[in-house]
């Protein structure tokens, strides 16, 4: 008998899924250069990396990931009042392109992680980063720093968008 790949436990609670993957020719898992350079991606952001950036740690913000389905949280939103009666509206996006760039095989690996698989009535998706990114570093955790991409959407008190920007937080 000759082991080709494990794909888990009985007890993960994604091993249906992780089957039906491997069983039509999708790799599960992370090709060895890859995790190298995982390891080699910081576990915490530093200060040289807010440089330029605006700092909306003062927000609440919550996650827009569902936590059944979900544990990576890579979206998140806030909203506030401003001095002038106005909403403000911040949608964040995880800054994964601050630690994961073209030419990287993280990168590339991605790239084809990055679409979902339907089959037998379900749908599946894969990682498209390593565990260590996709449940640290790249992945909102309440109370630690993270970088960001934000929108934020000015409205009126009659609900008017009057104002937008896009900017790295």
């Amino acid at each position: 008998c000759y082991v080709y790949e494990v794909i888990g436990k009985g007890t993960d609670s994604n091993i249906k899924g992780k089957i039906v993957l491997a069983a039509n020719g999708y790799d599960i898992n992370f090709p060895k250069k890859v995790l190298e350079e995982a390891e080699l991606t910081p576990d915490r952001v530093y200060e040289e990396d807010m440089k330029g950036r605006v700092d909306l740690r003062k927000l609440k913000s919550f996650t827009l990931d569902c936590a059944k389905r979900m544990n990576t949280y890579d979206d998140a939103l806030s909203v506030e009042i401003n001095e002038d009666g106005h909403y403000m509206l911040y949608f964040h996006v995880i800054d994964v392109p601050h630690y994961v760039k073209p030419g990287m095989a993280m990168y590339e690996e991605a790239r084809k992680r990055s679409k979902k698989i339907y089959a037998h009535g379900y749908e599946y998706a894969r990682n498209m980063l390593p565990e260590k990114l996709a449940h640290g570093i790249c992945s909102f955790v309440k109370g630690e720093d993270r970088l960001a991409k934000t929108i934020s959407l000015e409205f009126d008190r009659d609900g008017e968008c009057i104002a937008y920007d896009f900017f790295d937080s």
